[in-house]
């Protein structure tokens, strides 16, 4: 379906801003391989946690949206949104428990 889609210059991508230029115009299918690159990468260097998940997810969606033929704002909300669950999940785990909270003497009455 994606291929067949037509090219829209008012996307939000390089390939709209690069053919608005004159610079070039890639094939559609530029943005498959890279995905399917960052994917690989992801297989091979991410953690095996949710945190990887969601920053592969982040990383390899950003660049896919960012070198299509489509791309507007409710698909980079995706990719943002990914990429704050990865910044949230990796918080140190037990943070009150590392936190270095200054010691209080209970003097009764």
């Amino acid at each position: 379906m994606q291929m067949r889609q037509p090219f829209r210059l008012d996307s939000l991508s390089f390939m709209a801003l690069w053919h608005l230029r004159g610079i070039v115009t890639l094939p559609s299918w530029t943005c498959f391989v890279l995905l399917g690159a960052l994917l690989l990468a992801a297989r091979l260097f991410a953690e095996r946690d949710a945190r990887g998940f969601a920053g592969a997810t982040a990383l390899a969606f950003g660049f896919f949206f960012a070198t299509g033929k489509q791309a507007f704002v409710n698909y980079y909300v995706f990719a943002l949104a990914s990429g704050a669950w990865a910044l949230a999940l990796s918080a140190p785990r037990n943070a009150a428990t590392t936190a270095q909270f200054p010691q209080t003497v209970n003097q009764g009455a």
